[in-house]
């Protein structure tokens, strides 16, 4: 592939920030209606928000996306748990194949024969005239029959013909010892020629002469000799697979499981005294042993008329026979009727003509039929037995006990028809009545009716088979599972054992089996692809136990360009699983080539492949073009998956060809207008660069090729633009291998110059550091920050030595010259340049930065940089205990500040031990250059000895997280059905954002438009609620019965107001100091609800889930607004607390408090795009959007003024200002002395639709009404409550002010309070009152009248009632609308049921 030369300059201004944001805020001109509120205006006044509007790279939803939806906890388990499977799964991956088989046969037959009429044993009927030679050839036949079943793999068969005892001992031992410690070995033992049963103690029997001394010696054996069970088990060794056919033999199960455990305990105490023993005899008999008996402990093996003597046997090693015998003799249990008609004609076959099949039956069908019959097996015990113990029995142990595990399957239901149970050990369940049966049934009748009437003996005629027309159990399984599965994969499905399995993964055998057949592969492969697409963490290590990872492999080999798509699909899906990369990049680390290894080489060839492919999306069949655009989108991102964990895996190595094609490939992916194309080439780059190339050596490496690393920089840093958030961490991420190795041994001005890439990187994330909202993002940002600290060695200490000094002198002034003589001669004495000295600014910025973030509300941000900040720290200090002492007080008011504990304060003290550090410093600085100079010799030894870069593993959790979600976000992003509204909504967006925001407008427009026909008074007592604790004050859902409310702690109150009852909270990990001061619902009719909590320190944190309060989590956190700002004036009466306003449409969401800054968020981008400024030292106390553009923002402060901001103006201060608490036709008289004093807004609000006309509520009770064409004075006013107003509230589509007083003075003192309560309606700019009364509010305790508690009221977003409270009372009033029952066209149900049926 030609390489591709990056020639794009990337320019960040604010100029260009404004314009971007100024651009992504224009709307269409709204409509405005003179009128009552109509649906038309309502709704469709403004299409900001919707899905085509917002540009292909942001999200429509905010908080909403697949990362929000994936609990991260699990996710952290998961990654670190996804090749383990507890301790049985680690056994089993150390036990190999079977390798070695021991036939021992007990059944004497000149005796047996002598006794009973003798049946057939491995298809052979003896010779009474040669019993020794029909012993041979039995013998023979179990031989072939053994080695039949190991098809893949070499088997050495060793035959014990009625044996001694010493030949059993001979025969274990040496088949333990050619299969070595971890292979198995199987022991199949038949005993029917033994008279004797096995003891209960388990102990079984042999002959006192063997076959072959008495084949030589003549004669025959003359007793039995016992044997025990403990020396069998200790001869064989621990992996072992067991047959016992036998009667009696359940004894032998039992018996093993406790002889098994007293080698174990006997190895481990040996091991105590010995460690090598535990190497050589570790104690794993008990978990290896496999056991296999044909009947209980009590029970006799059968002998049926038309089967094999060793029926039990016969089971094991020819399955498909018996079942063919077996079918018969059963008379087609499905079509056989009621015996009349034509179904007397169905009887069983009798034994010669089921002899004659057999033989005339052609390889290709048996095949077939065993195949079918093997998938069914595999089903039953797939979906019956745990994943360790399937993974025991048919995946890791070898063909051999694969085949013996699925022939004792059938054995259960054969031998249940005589009422015999075979056991096994691992327990397998019976089977029986397992469903999948009766399709096998169904199978073999369709085959018997079809079979000719007879065959000629002797005459072998494959000829009746070409009509032969058969049920294909595998075919009709397949279609089910892709057609119940493929494409459903939208959100990561969790997976569980047994009946809790998804449809596909319980019939993962049969996927398996039908992929290894070429007439199904096809669809099998797509059948497995979406199976393990939908599986978390742990359901994929399910999958890979049964068998999904051998199939893919093995699919891999085979180079078969029909399944190529389906096999990058499946690869991506595996690779998340440990055992599963093992599988795929292994040979990566011998070979000379990395390009070389075939794996490689497949998916570096379909990922050029695909790049290179080129989709017509226009013109005729558009529909079908989009749709192959998406998958090739989607193969290029799975592809990109795979190698970056085949990079990720053989990190250390080099690579250049490999590297070189990789990084081409990459920066093909970061020009694609799909944002999930771009991130997955930026964790590509991230990996590669990451792994197998040396930083130090990059240059030298790559050559000429220098050019495509520099255009890949500036493509990465132009991502950290956008709206999209895994975007913006992946870009960071890939440029994080930009840093050089915190292990580089160079001297410091090498050190500047290979840093100043970094730097230039650094520049530009610094200026998006405190805007950021995403934790996602902030993580990366913070790694970064702590590996520049890390990486600069001495500039590092130096940098944020002068932080500290500067820090510090600004409490004390009067030492400021010292201080700044100081750094001077420290920095002369050092011989810092000019050009360092731009190094340890940068240093001093990223110091700044990283310190922000140890008070960040994301507690794995704080973990990033709390460790490392203090080790710098304590680098400055001497370790003397007086030293630390005051370093740790140094440290505390360096990273903490403000937030430093109690009654720290920078002292002259304190400021001349960092002074007086200097010296420790330079030493430091000297030390560290002479320890780079003696490890350079010692680097460039290592790297002659191991001809390999040993480097610092670097941080990938962004990676394995990306990886393990890949299928969801890829479903996600799957072009959805196109709906007919094409004017509603764009063709572009995710069909189910397009459904919440029809449903959400229909449903408020029905519910508005419904409810306003009735008119007032108001005064229906809907609703009292007594809670037991204080709420501060509270919200409604404006869809639900959901009340949710605070009181200045760490939880979320939640309660029915249609019950008055409590249905539970949601608490937050906050610190001590801080509480939650107010909450709001946002996305209130998508699948998930979002609440939006904020904190008294500027922090908001957002939960989601369903209603139900146990299921709701903390999913994002953000800094919104620094609260610190010391201009601001401190009031008591306004607390610390965040004031917002959030505009449903387009997903901002302005928040404002006691800061002389109103930051705008984009909440669906999670970032900071605006900072309006108000040019005052008073905070803000009122926030509203205007409702029906969203453009404009008004905002009411504590002095009373009111300030408009217009969103689509570049500028950032007020467009226009106006006092809003005072009117000329004040009544000073009636106010009380603390209302006059009181000038905070309490509220503004404009009616939906009436966006010139503007109501405020002012503390000292005012309610004025405003033109604002026409600010001077207001054009309506009304002194409400002369106290003045406590808390006021507005509903826009009414126009409805709701507001409440101050507690009564009077009322206080009797510990009863009561308020008055208010309601004026404000539309087309008159403000007329409602209603008003007097509000009691019961008794309350007497520190809730002393403390902050406040009167509230708080108006429905849509419905006609709203609430009244205070302490722990509250009232619900309303107009009595919907008081009727659920058929009531005005209520709730009935209204929501008919926007519903409107979608």
């Amino acid at each position: 592939m030609a390489n591709h030369q990056h020639q794009r300059n990337v320019s960040f201004t604010a100029h260009g920030q404004a314009q971007g944001v100024n651009q992504s805020m224009k709307s269409d001109k709204s409509l405005v209606s003179s009128e009552w509120i109509t649906t038309n205006t309502s709704s469709w006044a403004s299409t900001r928000g919707l899905s085509g509007t917002i540009g292909p790279d942001r999200p429509p939803l905010a908080w909403a996306g697949v990362r929000h939806q994936l609990r991260e906890d699990n996710e952290l388990v998961e990654v670190g748990d996804r090749g383990s499977g507890g301790v049985g799964f680690c056994e089993i991956a150390k036990a190999g194949h079977c390798s070695q088989a021991v036939l021992i046969t007990c059944l004497h037959l000149s005796h047996e024969m002598g006794l009973r009429d003798v049946g057939q044993y491995a298809w052979t009927t003896p010779s009474v005239k040669d019993p020794m030679g029909s012993m041979m050839k039995i013998m023979k036949q179990y031989s072939q029959q053994i080695r039949g079943l190991s098809k893949h793999s070499t088997l050495d068969c060793r035959i014990a013909p009625d044996p001694s005892k010493l030949v059993i001992q001979h025969h274990l031992q040496r088949a333990r010892q050619q299969a070595g410690q971890n292979n198995y070995v199987a022991v199949i033992y038949n005993g029917h020629g033994i008279q004797e049963p096995p003891t209960e103690q388990g102990e079984l029997w042999c002959y006192d002469r063997g076959f072959d001394e008495c084949l030589q010696n003549g004669g025959g054996p003359t007793e039995y000799i016992p044997i025990m069970l403990f020396d069998v088990l200790a001869w064989a060794g621990s992996s072992t697979c067991y047959v016992w056919d036998v009667s009696f033999s359940g004894r032998f199960i039992k018996a093993a499981l406790t002889e098994a455990e007293e080698i174990d305990i006997q190895f481990k105490a040996a091991a105590a005294q010995n460690p090598q023993i535990a190497e050589i005899h570790p104690p794993v008999y008990s978990r290896r042993q496999i056991h296999f008996a044909s009947c209980g402990p009590n029970q006799t093996v059968p002998r049926i008329n038309g089967m094999p003597d060793d029926l039990f046997t016969a089971c094991l090693t020819n399955p498909l026979r018996i079942a063919l015998l077996y079918h018969n003799l059963q008379t087609f249990p499905l079509t056989k009727g009621d015996g009349s008609s034509s179904s007397s004609s169905y009887i069983p076959r009798n034994s010669e003509y089921m002899i004659l099949l057999w033989e005339n039956m052609s390889s290709n069908l048996k095949d077939r039929l065993s195949h079918e019959l093997l998938s069914i097996i595999h089903t039953i015990a797939w979906q019956t037995l745990n994943g360790n113990d399937y993974q025991k029995l048919f995946g890791k142990s070898g063909d051999l006990v694969n085949n013996l595990s699925s022939g004792f399957i059938l054995s259960q239901r054969v031998f249940s028809s005589y009422g015999v149970n075979p056991e096994s050990t691992p327990t397998i369940p019976s089977s029986t009545g397992h469903t999948l049966w009766t399709t096998w049934d169904l199978i073999l009748d369709n085959l018997f009716e079809q079979l000719p009437k007879y065959f000629d003996e002797g005459i072998i005629d494959n000829s009746w088979e070409k009509d032969l027309k058969l049920v294909s159990f595998m075919q009709d399984q397949l279609e089910s599972i892709t057609t119940a599965t493929y494409g459903s994969g939208s959100a990561v499905t969790k997976s569980t054992n047994g009946i809790g399995m998804i449809p596909s993964l319980s019939r993962l055998p049969i996927i398996c089996a039908a992929a290894m057949t070429k007439q199904f592969r096809l669809q099998a492969c797509q059948a497995l692809d979406s199976c393990l697409r939908i599986l978390d963490i742990r359901g994929l290590a399910h999958a890979v136990q049964g068998g999904a990872l051998d199939v893919a492999a093995k699919l891999l080999a085979l180079e078969d360009p029909q399944i190529k798509n389906q096999l990058i699909s499946i690869w991506s899906s595996l690779v998340r699983h440990d055992l599963a990369v093992l599988a795929l990049a292994k040979e990566g680390l011998t070979s000379e080539k990395l390009t070389d290894v075939p794996s490689v080489k497949f998916f570096l060839g379909a990922l050029e492949e695909n790049l290179v492919k080129d989709v017509n999306v226009n013109g005729e069949g558009i529909e079908e073009n989009m749709l192959e655009e998406d998958e090739r989108i989607s193969l290029i991102i799975q592809t990109a998956a795979v190698l970056s964990t085949i990079a990720n895996f053989v990190s250390g190595r080099k690579a250049p060809r490999f590297v070189i094609k990789t990084l081409s490939m990459s920066g093909i992916m970061l020009k694609s207008d799909r944002e999930l194309m771009k991130q997955w080439g930026a964790l590509l780059i991230a990996e590669v660069l990451g792994s197998l190339d040396q930083p130090e050596e990059r240059q030298s490496d790559l050559g000429h090729d220098k050019v495509l690393i520099d255009g890949l920089k500036m493509d990465l840093i132009e991502m950290i633009g956008s709206n999209t958030v895994e975007t913006r961490a992946t870009a960071i991420y890939a440029l994080s291998r930009w840093i050089p190795n915190s292990e580089a041994t160079m001297e410091k001005e090498k050190l500047r110059i290979q840093m100043k890439p970094s730097l230039e990187i650094v520049q530009v994330l610094l200026n998006h550091s405190e805007d950021e909202g995403s934790p996602l993002v902030r993580r990366e940002l913070a790694r970064m920050y702590i590996r520049i600290l890390e990486v600069a060695d001495g500039f590092a200490e130096l940098a944020v030595w002068i932080s500290i000094l500067q820090s510090a002198v600004e409490f004390m002034l009067h030492m400021r010259k010292e201080v700044e003589e100081t750094i001077v001669n420290t920095g002369r004495g050092l011989g810092i340049t000019i050009d360092q000295l731009e190094v340890m600014k940068t240093l001093q910025k990223v110091f700044q930065a990283a310190k922000r973030y140890k008070n960040d509300p994301d507690n794995h941000v704080n973990e990033i940089v709390n460790i490392p900040l203090d080790s710098i720290l304590n680098k400055l200090g001497k370790h003397e205990d007086e030293q630390q002492k005051h370093w740790k007080t140094i440290s505390s008011l360096t990273l903490n500040g403000d937030r430093a504990d109690d009654g720290m304060k920078w002292t002259e003290e304190l400021l001349k031990i960092v002074i007086e550090s200097k010296d420790h410093l330079i030493a430091n600085w000297y030390k560290i250059e002479s320890d780079k100079e003696s490890k350079v010799e010692d680097h460039d030894e290592d790297k002659l000895k191991n001809g390999r870069n040993k480097r610092k593993k670097l941080n990938n959790e962004l990676f394995e997280r990306t990886k393990a979600v890949l299928q969801s976000y890829l479903a996600a992003g799957r072009r959805p059905d196109l709906i007919p509204d094409k004017v509603m909504t764009s063709q572009s967006g995710d069909s189910r954002e397009r459904t919440w925001t029809l449903r959400h407008r229909v449903l408020e427009d029905s519910m508005v438009v419904a409810e306003q026909q009735v008119g007032l008074p108001w005064k229906w007592a809907i609703k009292n609620i007594s809670a037991p604790d204080p709420w501060t004050n509270m919200t409604f859902h404006s869809f639900h019965s959901t009340v949710m409310s605070c009181n200045r702690s760490h939880d979320l109150l939640l309660w029915d107001w249609s019950t008055s009852r409590k249905t539970g909270h949601v608490h937050l990990d906050l610190p001590s100091t801080e509480a939650i001061s107010s909450a709001r619902f946002v996305n209130e009719l998508h699948e998930q609800t979002v609440i939006l909590a904020e904190i008294t320190n500027g922090d908001i944190h957002i939960l989601a889930g369903p209603l139900d309060p146990s299921r709701i989590r903390p999913i994002a956190n953000f800094r919104a607004l620094d609260l610190s700002i010391p201009k601001i004036r401190a009031d008591v009466e306004y607390q610390r607390r965040l004031i917002t306003t959030w505009y449903r449409s387009n997903g901002l969401l302005c928040v404002g408090g006691s800061s002389d800054r109103i930051n705008v968020w984009d909440c669906p981008a999670e970032r900071c795009v605006r900072a309006l400024n108000t040019e005052s030292t008073t905070p803000v106390t009122t926030l509203i959007t205007e409702p029906v553009s969203g453009n404009l923002i008004f905002a009411g402060q504590a002095d009373g003024q009111i300030r408009l901001f217009d969103l689509r103006q570049s500028r950032k201060t007020a467009l226009i200002s106006w006092r809003g608490g005072s009117s000329s036709d004040m009544d000073h008289g009636r106010m009380t002395k603390e209302a006059v004093r009181r000038t905070a807004i309490n509220k503004i609000g404009v009616v939906l639709g009436e966006s010139k006309n503007i109501s405020s509520a002012c503390a000292n009770g005012m309610i004025n009404t405003y033109d604002l064409r026409t600010l001077s004075s207001p054009i309506g006013s009304i002194l409400s409550h002369p106290h003045g107003i406590s808390y006021a509230s507005f509903q826009a589509h009414s126009g409805l002010l709701s507001t409440i007083s101050n507690l009564h003075p009077q009322s206080t003192s009797h510990d009863a309070p009561s308020a008055d309560f208010a309601l004026h309606r404000t539309t087309q700019g008159h403000l007329s009152p409602v209603t008003a009364e007097s509000i009691s509010f019961g008794n309350q305790p007497s520190e809730m009248l002393s403390g902050y508690l406040k009167p509230y009221t708080i108006m429905h977003p849509l419905r006609p009632f709203l609430g009244i409270g205070f302490g722990n009372t509250y009232y619900l009033r309303g107009c009595g609308v919907g008081k009727g029952d659920d058929t009531d066209s005005g209520s709730f149900s009935f209204i929501k049921a008919q926007a519903t049926n409107i979608i």
